[in-house]
């Protein structure tokens, strides 16, 4: 499909997609997601709009909006926007007559008949995956409760489309999705797990090797260009950070007891899997950070975090000395920084907008973490105040909910 004809068909999505790859002008692509945003809330606010081409431009815009614009105070509101559009659309059921009330198929005009089909297109399908894995990430990477939760219908919709392909990006799709699926499934049976300890049970260890067999399993499945792409293998190293991330309690935590042998195993199997993901997300040229969407930021912020408590744990049998040779999280910051600086520079070579992109905002919180790491790994004691102030400015140029105060809260 030609741009052209992509703008009469679907006109939300084009101008979104046409702000999205305006990175080489800040200024104009500030001016255009403020623009659209404005957009956005006046047809679902006052004009009551619901079209698949809303909901796509919506699902662009965020995936993409959270990095270029200054704009994280309503990140979480237009994620929910685009989720309470889905469930208005019915994309989120095989059809749309399904849980319906008594005799409302009676009661709907032939007009309104015949704007549904009785099974979802392909788009709706892709659309509806979209909706699922977005919320997935932002739900369990920065540790809220407001994702979309698994139904069947997602298995269905991966089905669907594996067997038409249609698009070249459809295989990605269904594998990102199913690889989020077991993340999901991880998180309510290893959280539901760590509650504490039950001698009827199987012990955490053996539902982590479980899953780890799983993930290896399915990792082996997919076809050998998915297995190769730099970007599934970030999300592969997100999903064993999850996995093995249980291993690090808070201090209420009474999951192991008095048997910590497997959890060190875990321990040591996260800082593995968060030394692969750095090694990966390091490398990655810097003129290609502004086409990473909100989903790998996601996974960067977990991998720090969990990377700087593995750096920090006081556990029985866990050589914090061994751990820092191994991956030195003190110059992480100073890796990052650069990175950053490196993008913002790519994206904003003339300093248009003064360095207030996100690239060099984030730049600017690592420098502030790097001071609280530095003072937590230097002195017996720091102030409260210096991890606070850090983690939250950091936290809030991704989303809300003092995300780093709660991850970091007593390190």
């Amino acid at each position: 499909m030609s741009f052209e004809k992509l703008r009469q068909e679907k006109p939300y999505l084009s101008r979104t997609i046409r702000m999205v790859a305006a990175h080489d002008r800040p200024v104009q692509q500030l001016e255009m997601g403020k623009a659209i945003l404005e957009d956005f809330s006046t047809s679902l606010l006052f004009k009551a709009e619901k079209s698949l081409d809303l909901l796509q431009a919506m699902l662009v815009y965020n995936a993409w909006q959270y990095y270029h614009f200054s704009v994280s105070s309503r990140t979480t509101t237009v994620l929910q926007l685009t989720l309470g559009l889905m469930f208005e659309l019915g994309i989120n059921t095989p059809q749309s007559h399904e849980k319906e009330e008594p005799f409302s198929h009676e009661m709907k005009s032939t007009d309104d008949m015949m704007t549904k089909p009785e099974t979802n297109t392909t788009d709706e399908q892709r659309a509806f995956l979209g909706c699922f894995f977005f919320a997935s990430v932002v739900s369990l990477c920065f540790k809220k409760s407001d994702g979309l939760r698994y139904s069947p219908y997602i298995e269905i919709c991966c089905d669907a489309l594996s067997s038409s392909l249609e698009q070249r990006s459809d295989a990605f799709l269904v594998a990102s999705v199913r690889l989020q699926c077991i993340i999901e499934r991880m998180q309510v049976v290893l959280s539901f797990r760590s509650v504490g300890l039950d001698a009827s049970k199987a012990p955490i260890g053996m539902h982590v090797n479980m899953f780890q067999t799983e993930l290896q399993a399915f990792k082996a499945s997919l076809p050998l260009d998915i297995q190769q792409s730099l970007y599934f293998a970030l999300h592969y190293h997100n999903a064993e950070i999850h996995l093995y991330e249980h291993g690090i309690p808070n201090a209420s935590s009474t999951m192991y007891g008095t048997h910590s042998s497997n959890r060190v195993d875990m321990l040591y199997a996260c800082l593995v899997a968060c030394q692969s993901f750095f090694d990966i997300f390091l490398a990655l040229p810097s003129d290609v950070f502004f086409s990473l969407s909100i989903s790998t930021f996601a996974h960067m912020t977990l991998a720090l975090a969990t990377v700087f408590k593995l750096s920090l744990l006081d556990a029985p049998g866990w050589d914090l000395a061994h751990v820092r040779q191994r991956f030195d999280v003190a110059l992480l910051p100073d890796k990052l920084i650069a990175r950053f600086q490196e993008a913002s520079r790519t994206i904003d070579p003339r300093q248009q907008i003064n360095g207030t992109d996100a690239f060099s905002r984030c730049a600017q919180r690592f420098r502030q973490i790097k001071r609280w790491y530095d003072t937590k790994t230097t002195a017996d004691s720091a102030p409260a105040s210096v991890d606070v102030d850090a983690m939250e400015a950091f936290e809030r140029d991704f989303l809300q909910e003092n995300y780093w105060q709660d991850l970091i809260r007593g390190w």
